[in-house]
């Protein structure tokens, strides 16, 4: 397991306000987090992000036109596969790396799938190996 820190963040008159740093973990493995969590917790974490995973890709693929960064950082989480999670786990850039990777295969996609942006041919679909 990791620590991680992450700020705490409010909204003040339109401003955005540093509350705090919090430090949280990062289980470096399934078993790992249901020790810490329990079995029942730890199920509830992943059928939650599951479901908001699903939910994103299906929101994203009804909705005409390109998606927001957002929509499209979380589409992009959604392809990023177990085996490639654990080989980039607590690796800032690394995620950033594969959720770049992911977002220009999403972007190529659709432009295909709207009959434009063959540039963009070497784009690939396949996961990376682990």
């Amino acid at each position: 397991m990791k620590l991680a820190m992450k700020p705490v963040n409010h909204i003040v008159n339109g401003k955005t306000v540093k509350l705090d740093d919090i430090q949280y973990p990062i289980y470096d493995n399934l078993s790992e987090a249901i020790d810490a969590l329990g079995e029942a917790k730890s199920l509830d974490l992943i059928n939650a992000q599951n479901c908001t995973n699903i939910c994103n890709k299906a929101r994203a693929e009804l909705r005409p036109g390109e998606p927001s960064l957002s929509a499209l950082k979380n589409l992009a989480l959604t392809r990023i596969q177990p085996n490639e999670w654990a080989t980039i786990a607590g690796d800032g850039a690394a995620i950033d790396a594969m959720i770049r990777k992911y977002s220009e295969q999403i972007k190529a996609e659709r432009a295909a799938q709207r009959g434009t942006g063959a540039e963009e041919e070497d784009a690939t679909t396949e996961p990376v190996a682990a």
